[in-house]
C-alpha cells in the first residue's frame, strides 16, 4: 500500500502520543493510529514503544510491493518508506535521543511484539543521524536488509529535522516505529511532517489497486452500452416511449459515476491525497454519483416491475407517491 500522511503530536505527560495516517495521505491526514513514544530517562532502562487501539493497535503499517516487482503491467518502480519531520522535546529544558525504525515483517505484529519492540539497544554507541544495526523484534527477528534505524539528538529548545528513506526490498508488512531514548526532562514531543509510504505504481493502497483497473473496465463498458443505446433510440426516434428516456437517464448516472470513481482513484494514486478525512471532492462526487445510480437504477426497476411503459401509460397517484417515498 501507498500512503503519504501528515504527522501530528500532542503532548502527554511521560511521553508522545503520535497520530499518523495508515496509508491514504499526502497533504492531508487521516488520524487512524493514536501511539504512545514513552521517553527513557537517563541512567534507566529503555521504556518499551506501546501502543493505544483505536481502529487497530500498532505503529503506521502498510501493505506493499518490492521494488520492482509491482503487479502487472506496473512491475517496474522504488517502493519505499520515507519519513520527514521535524521534532522537539516538550521542555525548553530536555534532551534525549530518538530513535527512528522502518522495516518489513512477513505478517501483522501483536500487541506483545510491538510492546517488546526496543529502539533503545546500543543507545551510546552511534553518530546522531547514522543507520544502526539490526533490531530484534520480540520472538521473531527481522533482517537487517529489511530494516533501516536512525537515532537524531533532539532537545527543547529548538525543532531537529529527522528524514529517513528505507527502500522496500520485499512485499509484506512495512512499519514505522519512534522511541524516545536516554531523555532528560522529557515531557512528551512534539512533531510535524509526514510519513510516505509508496509502491512501485504510486500511491494507492496495494489493497485499493485492483479498483484502478476495475473502475476503468467498468467505465469503457458503461461508455459502449451507453453508445449502443444512444444509437439506438436516434434509430426508432419515432417510436420511442417515455420509460427509454428513463433508461438512459440511469445510463447517464451509470457511466457518470464510473468514471468519477476511476478519476478518483487515479488521483489518490498520482498525489497519495487521503480519502478520508475530510473528504476531497473528488471522493465526495464519486460517493454521490455512487447514491445517485443506486437509487436511478433501483427505482427504474420497481417502476418496471410495476408495469410503466409496458402495460400502463402512467402509474397511479398513490404509486407515485410510494415509489418517491421508498
Amino acid at each position: 500500500a501507498a500512503a503519504r500522511a501528515r504527522v501530528v503530536a500532542r503532548r502527554a505527560r511521560g511521553g508522545l502520543r503520535l497520530a499518523a495516517a495508515q496509508g491514504l495521505a499526502e497533504r492531508e491526514a487521516q488520524l487512524h493510529r493514536v501511539l504512545h513514544v514513552p521517553a527513557a530517562p537517563r541512567g534507566t532502562s529503555p521504556s518499551r514503544l506501546a501502543s493505544r487501539r483505536t481502529r487497530a493497535a500498532g505503529p503506521p503499517r502498510t501493505n506493499r510491493y518490492a521494488t520492482d516487482a509491482g503487479p502487472w503491467p506496473f512491475s517496474a518502480g522504488d517502493s519505499y518508506v520515507k519519513a520527514d519531520f521535524s521534532c522537539r522535546l516538550a521542555a525548553p529544558e530536555a534532551i534525549g535521543n530518538l530513535s527512528v525504525l522502518a522495516f518489513t515483517a512477513d505478517e501483522t505484529l501483536g500487541a506483545a511484539e510491538l510492546g517488546a519492540l526496543d529502539l533503545c539497544r546500543d543507545r551510546g554507541k552511534h553518530q546522531h543521524g547514522e543507520q544502526l544495526e539490526g533490531v530484534a523484534l520480540a520472538a521473531r527477528a527481522v533482517s537487517k536488509r529489511l530494516q533501516k534505524r536512525k537515532v537524531f539528538r533532539v532537545t527543547g529548545s529548538h525543532f531537529r529535522r529527522v528524514k529517513l528513506r528505507f527502500d522496500v526490498r520485499k512485499a509484506g508488512l512495512q512499519y514505522v516505529a519512534l522511541q524516545v531514548c536516554d531523555a532528560w526532562n522529557a515531557d512528551g514531543l512534539e512533531l510535524d511532517g509526514v510519513f510516505e509510504f509508496k509502491n512501485p505504481y504510486g500511491y494507492l493502497p496495494a489493497t485499493y489497486f485492483g479498483f484502478l483497473p476495475f473502475e476503468f473496465a467498468r467505465s469503457v463498458a458503461f461508455l459502449l452500452v451507453f453508445l449502443y443505446f444512444a444509437a439506438g433510440l436516434v434509430a426508432h426516434r419515432e417510436e420511442l416511449l417515455p420509460l427509454h428516456h428513463c433508461v438512459l437517464g440511469a445510463l447517464v448516472v451509470c457511466l457518470a459515476e464510473s468514471v468519477a470513481s476511476f478519476a478518483s482513484y487515479a488521483s489518490q494514486n498520482t498525489s497519495g491525497e487521503p480519502k478520508c478525512c475530510p473528504f476531497p471532492a473528488h471522493v465526495v462526487a464519486a460517493m454521490a454519483l455512487e447514491l445517485a445510480r443506486r437509487v436511478a437504477t433501483r427505482v427504474l426497476l420497481l417502476v418496471v416491475s410495476l408495469g410503466y411503459g409496458l402495460v400502463r401509460a402512467r402509474l397511479a397517484c398513490r404509486e407515485t407517491a410510494g415509489v418517491a417515498a421508498l
